[in-house]
């Protein structure tokens, strides 16, 4: 979530209620020989004089809400829009098909039109 910082390393678990906002996608966490490494990309550049945020705990309680809120709704666009992205990539694979099809569909007319123009040649031959 933007506004949480949460790792879970059994029997270990960080969960970090963040001073400001940071970018998801460009914030990692790695765990490596018993050492946890944490980069995290602020999501508007700043100062924060601190790590953690600091409020009353109905604050840190709602600001935690709408921080799974937020990371919900992205995961939800997200979702979305990988599925719009899959059903563009079928139209276009059903398109591409489609124009195959009508490609050999106009080869195998154009055969037939042959075959028929012989066949009556063949007949004001005889």
């Amino acid at each position: 979530a933007p506004s949480i910082l949460k790792v879970s390393y059994p029997p270990f678990l960080v969960d970090i209620n963040l001073y400001a906002e940071i970018d998801e996608e460009k914030s990692k966490a790695v765990l490596k020989n018993g050492t946890l490494k944490v980069k995290l990309a602020k999501e508007k550049p700043s100062l924060w004089g601190r790590l953690c945020f600091d409020g009353s705990k109905e604050e840190v309680i709602l600001r935690r809400h709408e921080s799974y809120e937020k990371r919900k709704d992205k995961v939800q666009r997200n979702v979305k829009k990988v599925a719009e992205m899959k059903m563009e990539e079928e139209r276009m694979t059903f398109r591409k098909h489609m124009a195959l099809e009508e490609r050999e569909r106009q080869r195998i007319d154009g055969i037939k039109e042959d075959e028929k123009k012989r066949a009556e040649e063949e007949m004001h031959q005889a």
